[in-house]
């Protein structure tokens, strides 16, 4: 199976929210979401992504990384949070998450 082919798993429940609030401690834009694999042992990521030649500057590009399992694995459906943090100020609108195709998540703002 490729890292991006979704035939036997999917991800959801993407949500991001920059935080404004004072006292907060760190400011920054926390992505989360939860991806649903057919066994155990799976792991997945987010890590930085490209926006390509022109990026939007309020956009905050991801790429979900999938490792599947290579031992043994029970046969349950397993779900598997996934988080990143971008601890930049930046006050991003937008959140694309590519993993074989383009989740769109819209940033809240607090205050």
């Amino acid at each position: 199976m490729k890292q991006n082919d979704e035939e036997q798993w999917n991800c959801e429940s993407w949500s991001a929210i920059h935080d404004h609030r004072p006292g907060s401690g760190t400011k920054g834009t926390r992505v989360q979401g939860t991806c649903m694999f057919p066994t155990s042992c799976w792991e997945a990521c987010l890590e930085v992504g490209n926006g390509g030649i022109n990026p939007d500057p309020d956009t905050l590009y991801l790429e979900l990384k999938v490792t599947q399992p290579t031992g043994p694995v029970i046969q349950v459906n397993t779900p598997v949070q996934v988080q990143f943090e971008d601890k930049t100020n930046n006050e991003y609108t937008t959140v694309l998450v590519n993993h074989g195709h383009t989740a769109t998540i819209t940033v809240e703002h607090p205050r």
